[in-house]
């Protein structure tokens, strides 16, 4: 939840209407046609038709509940004004819809006069205005320049990056030995799927213009394993330049051998052209798979993710 000057006004306002609306809905909802008197005299209607009145006031009353609700609405989506903004967006469109068939009745007269012209200014004026205010909010909040768009340009980035696209290959690091074993230069291969999720961001944390979003791949072939993670992403204004950070743990199998280990991603594209080195984490190798070092590269063809993971481990004993 954004804590901006804007924001925090927000909150206030909705505060601040959504009791001014429960006390008018309470005026209605227990007072029926006759209200409960909190907005003027009461004396105002005879009722002719004893039956015809009691089934007009159980209409009103129930309108009356609806306004209460309403206002009750606006104090609980003061608290997070993001969290609940459907259902926030559907009641200011909706008290302004209430506010044009005021006109249904035809008599500018009482529309316009002193009498509901408050009321009238607030549904017709206050409710778009709440609601652009409210825009704003959620755009503060969004972790990007141009909202959801960003996230779509932050994903298409990550997956032509490595996560799931073509990139170029990465040599192999000098080999080393891990603890004078015997160390075995080998090859993997196979394919995975993966799964990108935008995060909202987090209050008072970083930049909002920097995207981040969760990792959730399945690997097959080789590597038979599940990876979760996290990526940082940055776009810039110039088309097809942008960059990303991630890290990922892989836990399962590699050709058999059991344990997981950290990959470590940094890439970059330049004007569309793609850079991208994928290395495991210095000791993050664990059980069988302790002293794990290597490369990966990434490619896609038809649509299909394959993934080519150079790497030295010690033989097994």
């Amino acid at each position: 939840m954004s804590n901006s000057k804007s924001s925090i006004g927000l909150r206030i306002v909705l505060v601040l209407a959504g009791l001014l609306i429960m006390v008018t809905g309470i005026n209605v909802a227990f007072g029926g046609i006759l209200t409960l008197g909190w907005q003027g005299a009461n004396d105002f209607a005879v009722a002719t038709n004893q039956q015809r009145y009691f089934a007009q006031d159980s209409h009103v009353r129930f309108l009356g509940g609806v306004w209460l609700s309403i206002g009750l609405l606006f104090v609980v989506a003061a608290t997070n004004p993001i969290k609940f903004q459907a259902a926030l967006r559907f009641a200011l469109i909706a008290t302004f819809i209430g506010g044009l068939a005021r006109f249904s009745q035809m008599n500018l007269g009482v529309t316009l006069g002193q009498d509901v012209l408050g009321s009238l200014i607030a549904e017709l004026v206050g409710m778009p205005l709440l609601y652009f205010w409210l825009s704003k909010v959620v755009a503060q909040s969004t972790p990007s320049k141009t909202g959801a768009s960003m996230n779509n340009r932050i994903m298409g980035l990550c997956l032509f990056l490595g996560i799931g696209s073509f990139t170029e290959a990465q040599t192999l690091s000098q080999l080393t030995t891990v603890q004078k074993e015997t160390v075995v230069t080998n090859h993997a291969s196979g394919t995975f799927e993966v799964k990108l999720n935008p995060q909202a961001p987090q209050d008072s944390v970083g930049d909002p213009t920097v995207g981040r979003m969760s990792i959730d791949k399945q690997f097959h072939g080789d590597i038979e394993a599940i990876s979760k993670g996290q990526m940082l992403a940055v776009m810039t204004e110039v088309k097809g330049s942008a960059g990303y950070v991630a890290m990922e743990r892989v836990k399962g199998t590699l050709h058999g051998r059991k344990g997981t280990f950290a990959l470590q991603h940094s890439g970059t594209m330049t004007r569309s052209t793609p850079g991208l080195i994928i290395t495991v984490v210095s000791d993050s190798g664990t059980d069988q798979l302790i002293g794990l070092a290597g490369t990966m590269m990434i490619n896609i063809v038809e649509g299909k993710h394959f993934y080519e993971f150079d790497y030295t481990l010690a033989e097994a004993k």
